[in-house]
């Protein structure tokens, strides 16, 4: 977020000094450039910030979508403050809410050490009770 708060300014600087069309639309392009070199970037973070959580990695993408391209040219000034609120409220809850700290179907979490068992082997049964007890579920399962 701190760089794409970087890429607002640089943005804001550059608009200080135009003077022409051809200039306008060649800070637009620049930013432009800028902010999908940061699209990538901030798209894996938030995916694997919202696995860490617990949830899907698209609504990571769809923060990254609103973050970056949503919130750069949104018109109305008010509209842009309450935005920009937004965006940074999200950002720290982000940043504030605790991972899980079990294996999840995404994987482990970012400081487990390596002797705990993972995702996969939480859900295989471990002994020859609950072996039976899981096929005859998936018998009465088949028969439906």
């Amino acid at each position: 977020m701190i760089l794409f708060h970087i890429v607002h300014y640089i943005d804001d600087l550059f608009l200080d000094f135009v003077v022409s069309l051809p200039a306008y639309w060649f800070t637009r392009v620049i930013i432009w450039i800028l902010l999908a070199a940061l699209f990538p970037l901030s798209c894996i973070l938030f995916g694997r910030r919202i696995h860490d959580i617990g949830f899907n990695a698209w609504a990571g993408i769809l923060w990254s979508v609103i973050m970056i391209f949503i919130n750069t040219y949104s018109a109305v000034s008010p509209f842009n403050y309450l935005l920009e609120l937004f965006i940074w409220l999200i950002g720290f809850l982000f940043w504030v809410l605790p991972g899980q700290p079990e294996p999840n179907q995404y994987g482990n979490p970012p400081f487990m050490p390596v002797n705990r068992p993972t995702y996969e082997s939480m859900q295989q049964p471990k002994t020859e009770t609950e072996r039976e007890i899981r096929k005859a579920v998936r018998k009465r399962r088949k028969k439906r």
